[in-house]
């Protein structure tokens, strides 16, 4: 007997954006690489540098003269789990809050993030 998804089943875990464009000392936009302030890979264990360029990732440095990086996604993510009194899920303000934060731009996959150009 195997466990079966259901599409509606909570916790279910969320995706947004999570890249920033530099800025001048004004806020306004400029040209420059995109800085990735999304959630660290899983597990973050340090990548050589070589196969961080090589694979064209992004991430944190483990320091200024170090050749290993910590491989950081262009996402961050949350748990969304609404409880009721009982001890169980409330499915239905968990699918009021999903509303609400989709208009924030959260998604259910990453697949669906939408990134500025």
């Amino acid at each position: 007997m195997g466990l079966t998804v259901m599409e509606n089943d909570y916790p279910r875990v969320l995706y947004h954006v999570a890249v920033e464009q530099p800025r001048n000392r004004y806020g306004r936009p400029v040209a420059g690489d995109l800085r990735y302030v999304g959630d660290l890979a899983n597990p973050n264990y340090p990548t050589p540098n070589t196969v961080v360029n090589a694979q064209g990732l992004r991430g944190r440095q483990l320091g200024k003269d170090s050749d290993h990086t910590i491989v950081q996604h262009p996402y961050k993510t949350m748990i969304l789990a609404l409880y009721n009194g009982g001890g169980g899920i409330d499915v239905l303000a968990c699918e009021a809050r999903e509303a609400e934060l989709e208009k924030e731009g959260w998604v259910r996959s990453p697949d669906m993030l939408k990134y500025e150009e």
